[in-house]
């Protein structure tokens, strides 16, 4: 059975690899369909943002409004003597 190369490297050799691979990507030229993958990417990550914002503004108001029964539901007990 014949090992791969892959399976014999060391850990140098394989950081050797991905810092070659990256260096490669760095100087690419950037094609069209690069450009429509890295605009359809931004797009997501601003939905996504936008949606973690309304999330986050929800649960704000959520909080406010439980903290508010909470304190109302206080003072029934408080009026009851429960």
């Amino acid at each position: 059975m014949v090992e791969d190369w892959f399976d014999m490297a060391t850990k140098d050799d394989l950081q050797g690899v991905v810092r070659d691979e990256l260096r490669n990507i760095g100087t690419a030229p950037i094609t069209a369909d690069d450009t429509k993958i890295t605009m359809r990417l931004g797009d997501r990550i601003i939905d996504m943002e936008r949606k973690v914002n309304d999330l986050q503004s929800k649960v704000g108001s959520t909080v406010q409004t439980l903290n508010a029964m909470r304190s109302t539901l206080d003072a029934i007990k408080k009026k009851v003597g429960a």
